[in-house]
């Protein structure tokens, strides 16, 4: 799909600042009081089904539609990624859908993944020991350790282990104990 518009094809000036404004305002208000209404839009005589119109030629609105989808199951994929926390009792097959684990341990453990992180995703997991174990973090071909291979802990230990993903099938792992 090729766009092709831009600032002049509205017949503005060049350097768009006022096409910014002009995507904000709602075509139809003309109650220059209300907040839907941007004072400084330029008139230039088009609904907003002028505009429809006018970029038929230039996509379908099924092409318009599944744009809109993908940006939309995107932008939340990355908001659903971000936000949350995920609570476990072992490392191993860590879900990755959150960028936030807990994981609550009762005995040794070792560290892998349900599915593969997205390169630039980081992932933090908080460990907390119930009993005295020892995490395992993996060494295997694409795993990358800062530190320890191996976390000791006692009853009441806290420690994270922070994953980055470097590219695919690529990761990062640094770990911190609470002293």
């Amino acid at each position: 799909m090729v766009m092709k518009f831009g600032c002049a094809f509205f017949g503005m000036h060049p350097s768009c600042r006022d096409f910014f404004k002009q995507v904000q305002s709602d075509w139809e208000e003309t109650n220059e009081m209300s907040p839907r209404f941007i004072q400084h839009k330029p008139d230039t005589g088009l609904s907003g089904d002028d505009i429809v119109n006018l970029l038929e030629g230039f996509f379908t609105v099924d092409e318009w539609n599944s744009f809109f989808t993908e940006f939309t199951d995107t932008v939340m994929a990355d908001y659903n990624w971000r936000y949350g926390v995920n609570t476990v009792s072992t490392l191993s097959g860590l879900p990755v859908s959150k960028a936030s684990v807990v994981a609550t341990l009762a005995g040794d453990s070792t560290l892998s993944l349900a599915g593969a992180m997205k390169p630039g995703q980081v992932m933090n997991v908080q460990v907390v020991a119930t009993s005295s174990l020892t995490a395992t973090l993996p060494t295997a071909s694409g795993w990358m350790l800062m530190d320890e291979d191996l976390l000791e802990l006692s009853a009441g230990d806290v420690a994270e282990i922070n994953i980055w993903c470097t590219g695919a099938g690529l990761y990062s792992v640094k770990t911190a104990i609470k002293l």
